[in-house]
Formats: structure tokens, C-alpha cells, sequence
């Protein structure tokens, strides 16, 4: 199954402050060619430092990149209203991600408490 890596284990990935396992999961995701970014993601990296920049052109290399269609779009407001009726505070831009994965049948591979709480949301 292809999994959509958020910036929150990306950033620890390449600033090599993962523990030994999160780096062997990302190793093997991308070996396996499950590991996968969206244009979010990429725009989140791309904003957290000029010298991860030959990092991030490698990944853009070899990741494949889910679109962000309309499709994604009108589920991501779905999700957004929903998140506001739960009175839950999750950033856009995680709504806008999470809203990927789902539509592209992807896991969320992260360390960010807002997945957990979208992944219950939806589950309603």
C-alpha cells in the first residue's frame, strides 16, 4: 500500500533526528517505492530551509506526487467543516493533506496529532 509521508517525519528524516526505526520505515517505504508526496508536502519542505534543497530534489525525483484535484478540494472543505462542528483546530494545510491520502486510498505516514484526530473525524 502506498503511504503519503507528511512533512512531520520528512523533517525529521532529513535532519537526521529520527530514531533508528522511523528511519528504516522511510528507507523501506521508498525502497519498496510505497513512499509518495503531495504538492502540500513538497511546498511545507521547500519552506523549512534552502539547504535541504538537493535533499528535496532527489525526493522529487524518485516520489511520486498524488494531485491535488477537485476532488481532493471538495473533500478537504468536507473535512474542514467537520473538524469546525467537532470544535477540533486542524490546520489546512493538514486537511488539505489528509484529504490526499484519502482520496488516493493512501495510509498517512506522520507524527502529527491532527492526522489522529482527522482519521476519527472521518471515521463518523
Amino acid at each position: 500500500m502506498m503511504h503519503l509521508i507528511d512533512s512531520s517525519i520528512w523533517l525529521d528524516f532529513l535532519n537526521k533526528k529520527s530514531d533508528i526505526e522511523l528511519t528504516q520505515r522511510v528507507q523501506e517505504l521508498m525502497k519498496n517505492k510505497q513512499a509518495a508526496w503531495c504538492p502540500m508536502i513538497q511546498l511545507e519542505l521547500e519552506r523549512s530551509g534552502k539547504e535541504r534543497a538537493s535533499a528535496l530534489a532527489l525526493l522529487n525525483e524518485v516520489l511520486p506526487s498524488l494531485e491535488i484535484n477537485q476532488a481532493v478540494w471538495q473533500l478537504a472543505h468536507q473535512l474542514a467543516q467537520a473538524c469546525s462542528r467537532k470544535g477540533k483546530p486542524v490546520p489546512n494545510t493538514d486537511i488539505l493533506i489528509y484529504a490526499t491520502a484519502q482520496h488516493h486510498g493512501c495510509q498517512i505516514f506522520h507524527n502529527d496529532q491532527h492526522f489522529d484526530w482527522l482519521a476519527e473525524i472521518a471515521a463518523k
